[in-house]
């Protein structure tokens, strides 16, 4: 036997195996493609967002004003706030310089 028939033979020994297999439905119930699609879109394509979007978005945008000050805090102070007043606290920013950096070249 050459190794083009045992090739062939598990091909078709997988193809077969394959379509024995019974798929189980996608949707069940009364539902099909379409309300299945209106119900996944209903939320993006309202008029207003539900009110927990409104929530949501002042909670994250509380917290953008909290991330924008500390920042603001940060350049007008100086990296003495994170306690690198000396020179061996400065492994910290060199080590995450040095991580994200290699993130960077990962990507």
């Amino acid at each position: 036997m050459s190794i083009e028939t045992i090739q062939s033979d598990a091909l078709e020994t997988s193809a077969v195996r394959h379509s024995s297999i019974r798929q189980p439905p996608l949707i069940q119930g009364d539902l099909d493609f379409g309300t299945l699609t209106e119900t996944v879109c209903a939320v993006a394509e309202s008029p207003r967002p539900p009110r927990i979007w409104y929530i949501a978005f002042g909670i994250s945008s509380s917290l953008l004003l909290v991330f924008v000050a500390a920042v603001l805090y940060l350049l007008f102070t100086g990296v003495g706030v994170w306690g690198v007043d000396n020179s061996s606290g400065w492994g910290f920013a060199i080590v995450n310089f040095v991580f994200w950096i290699g993130i960077g070249h990962a990507g």
